[in-house]
């Protein structure tokens, strides 16, 4: 049984297309929570740990075009699935959860990489938990070519992120969801985002609620 007396955490999801900055920002907010004694843990997706993830790994690797597009969303879905009750029992013991991409880069990558319905890619990913606060990192596909290893990516062409990019949009109505100018200072950048990450936590808790893209509660 949870301990009543526990607050729960509060889920954390960072957005954006390849080399957008989303990785440093992560580690700077966990690390500035940290030395606040905020307690955090850090996931990525996919996460090639589990067993859908090694299957993951395997096809990044090796790129094979003989998997169906579909097949391929379904098992990155699968995989966020895989860590939901571990996301719910982190969150229900008081420390917070910040992922490094989520459902949203799952259909947008389908969507804008593949070609895939949006309808229908949102579809598997109805009733994971919803984050209670998403931050999207908003950067210009031609603004990441000067970022370090640019193209080494499966989906890493200025073609490609464009419409990835585009794809994004779909989700900025979403009340939870913070549009962060990714190109400048990364510490301005941070500063911005730990401030509306400090008001998220120190929050009233509404529950965990069922991702729907329009938010129905459990």
């Amino acid at each position: 049984m949870e301990n009543q007396n526990i607050r729960r955490g509060k889920f954390i999801v960072f957005e954006g297309i390849d080399r957008s900055g989303k990785s440093t920002q992560i580690k700077l907010l966990s690390q500035k929570l940290l030395g606040e004694n905020i307690k955090n843990k850090i996931i990525t997706f996919p996460n090639k740990g589990t067993p859908i993830g090694r299957i993951l790994g395997d096809y990044l690797k090796s790129r094979d075009e003989n998997i169906p597009k579909q097949a391929l969303h379904l098992l990155f879905s699968a995989n966020r699935w895989e860590e939901m009750n571990n996301i719910k029992k982190v969150l229900e013991s008081g420390t917070h959860v910040i992922t490094d991409r989520y459902a949203y880069s799952g259909i947008s990558y389908s969507v804008g990489a593949e070609g895939l319905n949006f309808d229908w890619c949102t579809i598997p990913d109805t009733g994971l938990i919803q984050p209670d606060v998403v931050f999207y990192m908003d950067i210009e596909p031609e603004q990441t070519t000067s970022r370090g290893d640019f193209g080494i990516e499966i989906y890493e062409t200025i073609e490609h992120l464009k419409n990835v990019h585009q794809a994004f949009k779909k989700f900025t109505h979403l009340p939870y969801w913070n549009n962060i100018q990714a190109f400048g200072d990364e510490n301005v950048i941070h500063e911005k985002i730990y401030s509306i990450a400090r008001t998220v936590i120190e929050s009233e808790d509404e529950g965990l609620k069922r991702l729907s893209f329009q938010a129905a509660p459990i």
